[in-house]
């Protein structure tokens, strides 16, 4: 696999800024990106031709959520579910606390967590639909935190904890939580047991995330109980349950979003802008796509509450 020069040194870039927002040592940042110390070393010294394999770059481009084509800049909005979301990893990082978010799909959850965590020390996120099985899961943590991942998974979680023990203030961010086998699951109590009172964990998920949560402890799942008790007992939101309050509370959003990234359109004006950058490629159009999609949320929503009315 190839890519161009431009691709390779967004990348690399990204790498070495990257670094401020891990505390350990070069080496295990090396190895939180799956590169020898060498190599790294080889990239600050800006040797970067031949260094690392494109192939090995691309990964680490997605992990670091490096666009790989010149999309248009997307300035993140202080939206209602943005907000909270700071508020929440913040506490959770300063508090050592553990929580769960679950709220419909579509809302800002991933921008706010990728967001904090590319702001901040020792924050480290995990996209758990990538890693869903119960090995996987244990050693991309290991992972990013730096750890050497080729021991038995018992080992490694005490491994994840003792790292995370001598990490000042860290954070554990847990996006689309709702992917993970009930075997993952299990590991995240003693990983919790093993980092209490000095590392944060957050869990977001959609609405799925907490049913499959509730229906566990119904059926008295082993650790179900103990891991809704672990993360706080309550199912945290942002949006509002009402039909009404919901239609709102888009629209709202909506509006914020367009008056940042699309001056001078309306929420009424989107189907004519999709129509005319009709045949455009949708990575294209990062915005658009987005405030499409929410769009379609609120008239799901309008056409609920009409029928509603009507019964």
């Amino acid at each position: 696999m190839t890519i161009n020069i431009t691709q390779r040194d967004r990348i690399i870039n990204a790498i070495l800024v990257g670094k401020a927002n891990f505390e350990g040592s070069e080496r295990n940042y090396a190895r939180s990106l799956g590169i020898s110390a060498s190599a790294y070393s080889q990239l600050k010294s800006r040797k970067r031709e031949g260094v690392v394999a494109d192939a090995k770059l691309v990964v680490i481009g997605r992990k670091l959520q490096v666009p790989m084509y010149n999309a248009p800049e997307y300035n993140i909005v202080n939206i209602d579910v943005f907000d909270y979301l700071q508020e929440v990893f913040e506490a959770c990082q300063e508090e050592s606390k553990a929580r769960m978010f679950c709220d419909i799909a579509d809302c800002g959850k991933t921008v706010a967590a990728t967001y904090y965590a590319s702001k901040h020390k020792n924050v480290f996120y995990i996209d758990c639909s990538l890693v869903p099985t119960m090995r996987l899961f244990i050693k991309e943590i290991a992972k990013v935190i730096g750890l050497e991942a080729d021991t038995t998974i018992h080992e490694l979680v005490k491994n994840i904890g003792y790292m995370l023990q001598a990490t000042d203030r860290p954070l554990i961010i847990l996006d689309e939580a709702g992917d993970l086998s009930w075997e993952a699951f299990a590991k995240i109590k003693p990983l919790w047991n093993g980092t209490e009172n000095c590392c944060g964990w957050v869990m977001i998920g959609a609405d799925a995330l907490a049913h499959k949560l509730e229906r566990a402890r119904h059926n008295k799942r082993v650790g179900a109980a103990e891991t809704i008790r672990l993360f706080g007992r309550e199912f945290m939101h942002c949006v509002p349950k009402g039909l009404g309050e919901r239609t709102m509370f888009f629209i709202e959003q909506a509006e914020r979003i367009i008056a940042a990234n699309m001056p001078g359109a309306t929420l009424a004006s989107l189907n004519l802008i999709r129509e005319k950058e009709k045949g455009k490629d949708k990575k294209d159009m990062p915005v658009l796509e987005s405030l499409t999609r929410l769009k379609e949320n609120i008239m799901k929503e309008k056409r609920l509450l009409a029928k509603k009315k009507t019964r």
